[in-house]
């Protein structure tokens, strides 16, 4: 081999080639500045820790902001339902009147604090509220036009004539007692007793 050679000029190049080579390595080395890139990497790690919290701050304000929406549509579709239960009642108490059906207590304390009568009625067999109506005696044509009924007391001798065009009254109780004749549509057509 060279470096054991008795041959001392041979080991002194080879040394000499060895520290040149390794000097031109280092000095390669430190142009690449190799620190620059442990601290890219760490630029690099924090900047993804930086993305990474912006991005978990940006989830936890659109989970914030969807629950937000969330309450928001759940009291709007709360009030949908309120409005179509009120729309549902009016729509009932519309067609209860077309049916003339004045909504009395079914009470004794509320029909008596709103000066109705408590009793048994004609042929009833339980005890009903009779309350008074604001428009006992307007003329009408039909039941719709009053809060009760629209009827008339006529003779005997009218009701030969049946259906018999005419105008009524509006009664002045919710419960009438008696024989009286209803207008409907302005027409009579026979005589109803209670």
């Amino acid at each position: 081999m060279i470096i054991f050679d008795s041959g001392g000029n041979k080991n002194l190049i080879l040394i000499i080639l060895v520290v040149l080579f390794t000097g031109i390595i280092a000095w390669q080395w430190a142009l690449s500045d190799p620190f620059a890139s442990v601290e890219m990497e760490n630029n690099f790690l924090s900047k993804i820790s930086e993305d990474t919290g912006d991005s978990v701050d940006n989830i936890k304000n659109s989970v914030a902001q969807g629950i937000a929406d969330a309450k928001v549509v759940s009291d709007e579709v709360n009030k949908i339902a309120q409005q179509e239960q009120l729309i549902e009642e009016a729509k009932k108490y519309l067609e209860d009147k077309e049916n003339n059906i004045l909504l009395a207590p079914d009470n004794q304390e509320d029909c008596e604090f709103q000066e109705g009568e408590w009793k048994i009625w004609n042929e009833s067999t339980k005890e009903t509220c009779n309350l008074f109506t604001d428009d006992a005696d307007k003329e009408c044509s039909d039941s719709s036009e009053c809060e009760a009924y629209c009827i008339i007391d006529l003779p005997e001798i009218a009701m030969k004539d049946l259906p018999l065009e005419t105008k009524g009254t509006c009664a002045a109780r919710t419960i009438w007692e008696g024989c009286y004749s209803l207008v409907e549509e302005g027409l009579v057509y026979g005589i109803v007793c209670n």
